[in-house]
């Protein structure tokens, strides 16, 4: 039977995720300060939430191998499921800029 992701696992590699997309961030040269409007960023509209698209991506992977996921499978669905939800994160922020949306659940655009 393949086993479930849970909230603490997924979000248990977000830290790493987050090093590594600043890290490549840092080879474009950006201006002074842009590094960390981007963790800001990061931070502000990626964090927080049930992450359901996020943690249905190894959960999907679990269930195509019928097994367990080992650490490295693991860790490549979930940094797939991390991208999914960055990418549903830049949908609502395109939404929110297109509204023109002062807030989202209590908090600034």
């Amino acid at each position: 039977m393949a086993e479930q992701t849970n909230l603490t696992q997924f979000e248990a590699i977000y830290s790493e995720l987050r090093e590594l997309l600043l890290n490549h961030a840092r080879f474009y040269n950006l201006p002074p300060g842009d590094l960390e409007i981007l963790k800001a960023n990061l931070e502000i509209n990626l964090v927080g939430g049930t992450y359901d698209r996020g943690i249905a991506v190894p959960n999907t992977a679990s269930i195509l191998i019928g097994a367990t996921l080992d650490k490295e499978q693991y860790k490549q669905a979930a940094a797939l499921g991390w991208m999914v939800e960055l990418l549903r994160a830049s949908f609502l922020m395109s939404d929110d800029i297109i509204n023109g949306s002062i807030s989202r659940r209590g908090n600034p655009c």
